[in-house]
């Protein structure tokens, strides 16, 4: 059960939520086409999950970031997107602001020779 709330300081609910709310937030004109998509329904660590039981070997932690598995926000997002316009708050604590979730993955991966 989805569980969202209003409050004295906005809205609760799950980040997974207000992630896809965020993802979707600035497409007014294809809304209705945004709302059938869906784009945080796995975190990295998942992906990573699948992609091994898939029989790949993700490459990750490499000195070169474009050559590496990793996930991360846009600074223009965050910039253009997020910053006075959205604040995430803690539950526990709403005057600590919470990081914006990631915008992006890259998932590098290789499936080793069969033999």
């Amino acid at each position: 059960m989805l569980l969202i709330r209003e409050t004295p300081e906005g809205v609760l609910l799950p980040l997974r939520t207000a992630a896809e709310f965020l993802s979707k937030k600035d497409y007014l004109d294809n809304w209705a086409s945004e709302m059938n998509e869906e784009f945080c329904f796995w975190g990295f660590a998942r992906w990573r999950q699948v992609l091994q039981e898939a029989g790949f070997r993700l490459l990750e932690g490499s000195q070169q970031p474009s050559e590496s598995s990793r996930s991360f926000v846009s600074p223009w997002i965050a910039e253009h997107r997020y910053q006075g316009h959205v604040r995430l708050l803690d539950p526990k604590n709403p005057a600590v602001m919470l990081p914006y979730p990631p915008t992006n993955m890259v998932l590098a991966a290789e499936k080793p020779a069969l033999g």
